[in-house]
């Protein structure tokens, strides 16, 4: 998922607060204004060019401009979170402007997010696409910015860059800012969906979301034993976090009895006869919890997948 911010010119830390703990990653850019021979109005946010995502692999994604185009001389701002994969990203569109990378971070076998910008760029009109070009990946989102009175050229001032799994994201801050006037601008993928909610940080302003609304898959783990046991226990997997739903699907060889799991809802229990195997799936939101216990006499596997 994509999630930008916009503020006035600042120094510090840079964060932004979602409801919920995310497996995110967070980059900020500080874009130079225009220096007073280039003299014209101070930095603004223009519109949203648009959104896009895709839960569908491939290697690129694009928007189309809106019906008032892009105006020239302005700067064109993507942000694009995606499923971890390594290798290069960049951009184009259909008048040829020039884009370049602002930002890059990953948080391994979660998400990565990057920004990329173009300046002083030739105007695009209705229907006008910009292509990103990435790695191979399952899940990606794409938002495209329209900002004015950025500097044509040099714009890029400070950057930071972080990872983490929190309800308090923060970029951490960069350095000093050259000048009195900059855009800051934050972006923040999370591995999650368009159902998750955030809030923006003090004095931001949330720009467009963009995301996937379809049910991810994070990870899995499994354990088995082949001798007469009453339990088993299992940790969950690393990249889940609070909230997600866990389904764990338990084989069983016995005659009788009943699979349980504390804290867990049976969805459904079948058995064979002529194997004298049954299998019971369960149910759970993530929550704190680390550790699970499944019980039956002479459970056989047991394996969780999110």
């Amino acid at each position: 998922m994509s999630r930008t911010t916009r503020r006035p010119p600042t120094s510090g830390t840079k964060t932004r607060q979602p409801a919920r703990r995310a497996v995110a990653t967070l980059a900020v850019a500080l874009l130079f204004g225009l220096a007073a021979s280039e003299a014209r109005a101070v930095i603004a946010f223009v519109k949203n060019i648009g959104t896009n995502s895709s839960a569908t692999a491939g290697t690129t994604i694009a928007v189309a401009a809106p019906a008032a185009g892009v105006a020239t001389g302005d700067s064109i701002i993507l942000t694009l979170a995606m499923a971890d994969a390594s290798g290069g990203v960049s951009a184009t569109d259909a008048k040829g402007n020039t884009y370049s990378v602002a930002a890059d971070v990953t948080n391994a076998s979660n998400v990565r997010t990057v920004i990329l910008a173009a300046h002083n760029v030739t105007a695009l009109v209705s229907g006008d696409t910009i292509t990103v070009t990435h790695p191979s990946a399952s899940l990606r989102a794409l938002s495209a910015n329209e900002f004015s009175g950025v500097s044509p050229t040099s714009a890029l001032d400070q950057t930071h860059t972080a990872t983490g799994s929190s309800t308090t994201p923060s970029s951490g801050a960069t350095a000093a800012t050259t000048e009195a006037a900059e855009l800051l601008l934050g972006a923040m993928g999370v591995a999650g969906t368009t159902s998750d909610t955030f809030t923006a940080g003090a004095s931001y302003t949330a720009l467009a979301q963009a995301g996937t609304p379809t049910i991810g898959f994070r990870g899995a783990t499994s354990a088995s034993s082949s001798g007469s046991v009453t339990s088993l226990s299992l940790s969950r997997p690393s990249a889940t976090v609070a909230n997600d739903v866990m389904l764990a699907s338990v084989t069983a060889r016995a005659s009788s009895g009943t699979i349980t799991a504390t804290g867990w809802t049976a969805i459904v229990t079948t058995s064979d006869a002529g194997t004298n195997l049954t299998t019971t799936t369960f149910r759970k939101v993530v929550s704190g919890r680390k550790l699970w216990n499944f019980d039956r006499k002479d459970l056989a596997i047991w394996k969780v997948a999110l």
